[in-house]
């Protein structure tokens, strides 16, 4: 047995009604739209920016492992010097074995393996899996499996806990 169907009595609409039912409309999809724009940075969409300190720029991985030195023409801090006075970019690698890779404005990354440690820097502005950073000649983007680092000038390296490559 199929009961009839009956429609929803119609209320007589007025125009006010009218007005009130478009407007709650409009604002509806406005209300959507700043969500979704709240959710996603308009600019830079997976790209990051951070702070200078002293001149330089530094950032981490998700992991901690591996952190990087961004040096702008002509200075930053005394502890990340470029030998021409270009742009420089330094990363290292904590474990499992403490490495460092520079790469400047123009040629390839080179492989420096220091004596020693180097300090873990915590509290550095974390470039998240997936994310890419850019200033000057370089950009870099960040991968659960390591970060790769490029150039304008055509050097690369990438960077993980199993393993160092320089182009």
């Amino acid at each position: 047995f199929q009961a009839p169907f009956k429609p929803a009595p119609r209320i007589p609409s007025t125009r006010f009604q009218g007005q009130l039912c478009t407007m709650r409309g409009k604002m509806t999809i406005l209300s959507a739209l700043m969500i979704a724009v709240s959710l996603v940075d308009p600019v830079t969409a997976g790209e990051k920016s951070f702070p200078s300190v002293e001149g330089n720029v530094f950032f981490a991985t998700p992991s901690g492992n591996l952190w990087c030195a961004y040096t702008p023409p002509g200075g930053g801090a005394a502890s990340y010097p470029s030998p021409d006075g270009s742009a420089q970019l330094t990363c290292h690698r904590l474990a499992p074995r403490f490495a460092v890779v520079v790469l400047g404005e123009r040629g390839p990354a080179s492989r420096v393996d220091p004596e020693g440690d180097w300090p873990h820097h915590d509290g550095l502005p974390v470039l998240g899996y997936g994310d890419t950073w850019r200033a000057g000649p370089f950009d870099c983007t960040s991968r659960q499996k390591g970060l790769t680092c490029r150039s304008t000038g055509g050097g690369r390296f990438t960077l993980s806990r199993s393993a160092v490559a320089v182009d």
